[in-house]
């Protein structure tokens, strides 16, 4: 854990992870493109996530799990960096695959299941993270 990993289009995601950064590969500005994640192999959800800087450089996110990214996960558009918090069995899927439920039978419900929590690699805290974008 700790490490800093760059995941774009088509990219499987190899670790939990907290998006840092949404990167844009042109130096002249900010990403003002969303990251979608498709986590339907790991939690069962039909729909793409989308993490969004809703058009401002800077955004505060006070819900860690609006960040988080999940091991087994795809990147379906845009760029991140993004803080490994958990990998192999300390992982959403390792724990899901540990305790039997894995492939879910029905979505996972982040917000009430995986908020925050060891298993996303938190801590159980919320606290402000502060979301960028990379040039």
């Amino acid at each position: 854990t700790g490490d800093v990993i760059r995941l774009e289009e088509g990219d499987l995601i190899p670790a939990d992870c907290v998006v840092v950064i949404l990167a844009d590969d042109d130096q002249d500005h900010d990403s003002d493109e969303d990251l979608l994640v498709d986590l339907k192999a790991v939690t069962g959800q039909e729909r793409p996530k989308t993490i969004s800087m809703g058009g401002n450089a800077n955004t505060t996110v006070t819900n860690r799990s609006q960040l988080q990214l999940y091991m087994g996960g795809k990147i379906v558009q845009g760029k991140t960096i993004a803080l490994v918090t958990s990998t192999g069995p300390r992982s959403l899927l390792g724990t899901l695959i540990q305790d039997g439920r894995f492939p879910p039978k029905e979505p996972i419900l982040e917000a009430s299941m995986f908020t925050d929590g060891p298993a996303s690699g938190g801590t159980g805290n919320t606290s402000d993270i502060q979301l960028g974008t990379m040039s």
